[in-house]
């Protein structure tokens, strides 16, 4: 179960009545709570994941006809139960971390959740003179829970139908009193065992209680999380950041919200959660879903300038918004969105060091075109286009040209362009 809280809610009223509420619901999941004028905080549990992430909330008053308000809402934050996202990854079998004694000697109660890719175990153990109890992954399909108290091991095993050692959360819970002990593993069947009628019922341990290894038996690697003893929760996470071999937090967030990273955001992992790097994407936002524009005026553009890895060595005092590439590129691959009522019109320009060039343009009927120059096809294109102007260039020689709308020279000023491209490796008009 998650906590949604609305804070710093600051709320302006003109002509409404006293005692009036407002309700706020998440576009995304039905969630209501309702906001008095008095209050400046409200908070809200939110228990249907699936809909999950929140993001916006839609205000909206209850029916008042004539009233006037101003909303200003704060941050939205989510976070989840402390107790229940505690957990710590072992990336080796010799990893572990220690605890105090564990005191159950009449009854006993463990409860935690575990992924790994492992086929086998140890998840927790504490030892006795001659007792001890012990939770473990035996097979990469079976949980074992056993103990002594004084009157010979005690086994309870669970089989399961699929592998554990799936990289998925797996919840495991064992049951101990004078009487039986029960295992349960996920929604499987419980498995339980009587103790005997006659015998020894304490459970006697004076070791530390050790998590993520056994004394002589191959430790666990993979993660634990929600650990509680006796309705007590471990606090894993400290634990781990003063302990070599072990890491607070799970890894693997990103195998499972990845998906959420949109229009080609890189998923970051975080020790406990994610985020999405929106740089290599012409979008931004938590989830890169809010894309960004820009509005241009005649006559103006956005240049960026990726400069090759020699170019940089050259030339020291390169400039600010220089980008550095270290890799050749074989293609092109270019989208975008706009919104115009000129034409014609230039969209976007990609020049290179080697005269090379491509540009998205609209012609003067309306159509997008799309016009490439490479080295090879230059001279092609040059002759081409000599030959078509020839009469021009000796009618006009000595003043200046004025460039026609033509599939062969699709926009002015490609001259300059040409220069500006063969100081530049890579420049992007937009």
């Amino acid at each position: 179960m998650l906590r949604l809280n609305v804070l710093y809610i600051h709320v302006n009223l003109q002509a409404i009545n006293e005692g009036a509420v407002l309700a706020f619901f998440s576009a995304y999941f039905s969630l209501f709570f309702y906001v008095f004028f008095s209050r400046t905080e409200d908070s809200g549990l939110v228990t249907h994941k699936e809909s999950l992430p929140v993001r916006s909330l839609v205000l909206g008053d209850l029916q008042r006809p004539g009233s006037e308000a101003a909303y200003r809402v704060g941050p939205l934050r989510c976070y989840g139960d402390k107790n229940f996202w505690n957990a710590a990854f072992f990336d080796k079998e010799t990893s572990y971390l220690h605890f105090p004694t564990f005191h159950g000697e009449l009854s006993a109660d463990i409860s935690f959740f575990f992924k790994t890719t492992s086929s086998s175990g140890v998840f927790l153990e504490n030892l006795g003179i001659k007792d001890f109890i012990r939770i473990e992954l035996s097979t990469s399909t079976r949980v074992v829970f056993s103990f002594d108290v004084g009157n010979g091991p005690l086994e309870v095993k669970v089989e399961s139908t699929v592998p554990l050692n799936d990289n998925r959360w797996h919840r495991v819970r064992a049951e101990r009193n004078i009487k039986e002990a029960s295992l349960r593993l996920d929604d499987l069947p419980v498995a339980t065992q009587e103790a005997p009628a006659d015998g020894h019922v304490h459970l006697q341990l004076n070791s530390q209680l050790f998590i993520g290894t056994a004394s002589r038996q191959r430790g666990f690697r993979g993660c634990i999380r929600a650990l509680q003893l006796n309705g007590v929760t471990l606090d894993l996470e400290e634990r781990a950041e003063m302990t070599p071999g072990v890491r607070p937090g799970c890894p693997g967030h990103c195998s499972s919200y990845g998906s959420l990273c949109q229009n080609q955001g890189r998923c970051v992992e975080r020790a406990a959660g994610f985020h999405c790097d929106c740089s290599l994407s012409a979008y931004t936002g938590v989830f890169c879903q809010t894309e960004l524009s820009a509005s241009f005026k005649p006559g103006t553009s956005v240049r960026y300038t990726f400069k090759e890895p020699y170019e940089l060595t050259r030339n020291s005092s390169a400039l600010p918004s220089s980008i550095y590439s270290d890799t050749t590129l074989r293609g092109e691959n270019v989208s975008m969105s706009f919104r115009t009522a000129q034409s014609p019109a230039l969209l976007l320009y990609v020049g290179s060091y080697y005269r090379e060039y491509m540009a998205v343009l609209i012609n003067k009927h309306g159509i997008i075109a799309v016009v490439i120059f490479v080295v090879l096809t230059g001279l092609a294109v040059a002759a081409r286009y000599l030959y078509r102007r020839k009469d021009t260039y000796r009618n006009q020689e000595g003043n200046a040209v004025k460039q026609e709308d033509s599939p062969d020279f699709p926009f002015n000023n490609q001259t300059d362009s040409q220069n500006l491209s063969s100081e530049n490796p890579t420049e992007y008009f937009i």
